[in-house]
């Protein structure tokens, strides 16, 4: 058995006004695609539609999966067929800025349930009211072999973000960031963690620019062992 495997990032997006189109070329037919997301604002009157090539982990084609939606978060689905995948996104009547980026992933465990294909995520930020250093990660609990824990990173500004140090239970390391100084700026980080046996990952953070952030983590779970029941979910809400 084999951990899933990072491929890579599609270009990502910056947008104020309109409508555009996050996107990666060269996606592999049934390879996991995740889109990590920031709005720059808390009306949420953003929308996203005309889904291409991608999938549902439900088996909706042309569709998204949902995994946390709060002013920014991730929706998974998997390449229909090995082309470019892509969705759109439309800034609101707030005009509240819009921060995208799609990822690949491979040897992820092809269930209909999501709880089946990731194991543990849990969304936390920053308080709202102010802003925070440093960006604490997530602790990502694996249940079985071979996982791969993931930590999606948002900052309300450009800047760089170390890698996560101080962790326990493994070692986290970039993958790839955006950062983009367009309208209000922001930064997606994506960090992982080879878990090889089951334990927790976490307890970790890094310093940053004080700014507002929010952080969404969970593992994959490799394709020989994607059955039900395995995953569960979470939420916290927390200071940074």
């Amino acid at each position: 058995m084999a951990a899933p495997t990072y491929i890579g990032a599609g270009t990502g997006l910056a947008l104020t006004t309109g409508t555009g189109t996050v996107s990666k070329t060269s996606c592999t037919a049934g390879n996991l695609i995740a889109i990590h997301f920031r709005v720059r604002g808390h009306t949420e009157d953003w929308g996203n539609s005309n889904v291409v090539n991608i999938t549902s982990i439900a088996g909706v084609a042309n569709d998204v999966t949902d995994v946390v939606i709060s002013e920014g978060g991730v929706w998974l689905g998997r390449a229909t067929t090995s082309a470019t995948c892509s969705m759109d996104l439309t800034v609101g009547a707030s005009s509240e800025d819009i921060f995208a980026r799609i990822y690949e992933f491979s040897g992820v465990a092809t269930s209909s349930t999501l709880a089946s294909i990731i194991e543990n995520d849990i969304y936390t930020f920053d308080s709202f009211s102010g802003s925070v250093s440093p960006v604490d990660d997530i602790n990502v609990a694996t249940n079985g072999a071979d996982r791969l824990a993931l930590n999606f990173v948002a900052l309300n500004n450009n800047q760089n973000i170390p890698n996560f140090t101080g962790m326990t239970g493994g070692t986290w390391g970039e993958l790839t960031e955006f950062s983009s100084a367009t309208g209000l700026t922001a930064t997606l980080q994506l960090q992982s963690a080879a878990m090889p046996s089951s334990g927790v990952v976490g307890g970790g953070s890094a310093t940053i620019t004080d700014t507002i952030w929010l952080n969404y983590g969970f593992a994959l779970i490799p394709a020989a062992s994607g059955t039900p029941g395995t995953g569960s979910r979470m939420m916290t809400l927390g200071a940074g």
